[in-house]
């Protein structure tokens, strides 16, 4: 054996290279089993990993409102994996946001398959049933969502809207009171105070929007839920010191609504003064059609007795909308304020004609009528007012003061 000038055999040399040779012939030049599924596995996390990026991109390009973006970074994300049930979630939410509710529906069905405790999934399948209008659908994915998150009170308070758009206002009741979030949610205790007043129970609607503002006293929306609760209770001074400090945020500076709402308690709380300088800043500019602005002038100019801006009132509201009641209402009271009675009379049952049965101007016709001293034609009107109103408290007192029939006699609800 010849050996090299180092006197080392040049045998193991010979050998490496037959052994290379074998395994170019043998094909052992590829890669081995384990080692295929190592690069695979090392590939599956790259894609991964990539994948989560464009996920991220997407994510903030949805949130910034650019849905064209947003849906190519998905796009891009679902190409590298498929299997990622928070892409799909994401894209139902961009095609939701586009309105492409078929789109949509099969994403977040896809996310939903892929990862069945998908509190996501489930809630936006929700939103696209709920914008399908099959409301049975909505509902039980709101449940869902609610089960697999008890804590959180977006979900039963999407659950218990549901309910109430199909009439359930018992069951959307029950179902929040017996939600895990209710005695801290904000939410809940608002969309119970809702509840109340749908079931005419101003007071603990009043109650209930309290306790919604202690646990969130930055809302302004549930302050002025409490202040159209106290509206509806009678608690004139309470809902116009709520009023006045909802006004007194920018964002609320010169809403008709608000302001509208300021006027009647002020007309309630007697201070006609105030309130009739609500109501010309109300008619100003482009609220010269504000028949309802205009109702409350010709209010303020009766209890004022100013009868001329009273008939200018009766004659604008008429104007804008002859299909309102109050309008021929106005006229009544300015025709009996001259004493013409049979005008009175007559402008009543013209509204009658033009804006249908309505409670008030049955009442201030029984109220003519009487004066008149058409006695059981007054008692007639009186009668149907309260079967309009039961609560119609001029209804009920003129009917006292005729002598008519017991109270008990008439349908209160």
């Amino acid at each position: 054996m010849r050996k090299s000038r180092h006197g080392r055999a040049r045998w193991p040399v010979v050998c490496g290279a037959a052994f290379v040779g074998a395994c170019v012939l043998t094909g052992c030049s590829g890669h081995g089993k384990y080692t295929k599924e190592g690069i695979s596995l090392a590939k599956q996390r790259l894609n991964s990993l990539k994948a989560a990026t464009e996920y991220d991109m997407a994510r903030q390009a949805f949130l910034a409102g650019d849905l064209d973006k947003a849906l190519r970074k998905t796009d891009s994300a679902l190409r590298l994996t498929d299997e990622n049930a928070l892409v799909h979630v994401l894209r139902g939410r961009i095609y939701i946001e586009r309105g492409e509710i078929g789109e949509a529906l099969l994403s977040l069905r896809k996310a939903a398959q892929l990862d069945e405790k998908s509190v996501d999934a489930q809630y936006y399948l929700g939103v696209v049933y709920e914008r399908l209008n099959e409301h049975e659908k909505a509902l039980e994915h709101f449940k869902a969502a609610t089960s697999l998150d008890e804590f959180n009170p977006q979900y039963p308070i999407a659950a218990g809207e549901m309910l109430i758009d199909m009439g359930r206002v018992d069951d959307a009741e029950t179902f929040l009171r017996g939600s895990a979030s209710a005695e801290h949610s904000a939410g809940i205790q608002q969309l119970l105070g809702h509840i109340a007043l749908l079931r005419k129970k101003p007071e603990r609607a009043c109650t209930l929007f309290k306790k919604a503002r202690l646990l969130a006293p930055d809302d302004g929306a549930i302050l002025e839920d409490e202040a159209t609760a106290q509206i509806a209770a009678g608690r004139y001074a309470e809902a116009e010191s709520n009023i006045e400090h909802l006004l007194r945020d920018d964002e609320n500076k010169g809403r008709r609504d608000l302001l509208h709402m300021q006027a009647e308690c002020l007309i309630s709380l007697n201070r006609p003064v105030e309130a009739r300088e609500i109501y010309r800043g109300l008619v100003k500019g482009d609220g010269a059609s504000d028949a309802q602005a205009w109702v409350g002038i010709g209010r303020t100019a009766f209890t004022l007795g100013d009868e001329r801006t009273l008939r200018r009132a009766a004659s604008r509201v008429v104007s804008i909308d002859p299909s309102d009641p109050q309008g021929y209402i106005l006229w009544a009271m300015w025709h009996r304020e001259h004493g013409d009675l049979s005008s009175a009379l007559e402008k009543l049952d013209t509204g009658l004609m033009r804006a249908g049965r309505d409670a008030e101007l049955l009442s201030v016709r029984a109220l003519v009528l009487a004066e008149l001293g058409r006695r059981d034609e007054a008692l007639a009107a009186a009668r149907s007012a309260l079967e309009l109103d039961p609560e119609n408290e001029s209804g009920r007192r003129l009917l006292d003061r005729l002598g008519a029939v017991a109270v008990s006699s008439v349908p209160v609800e």
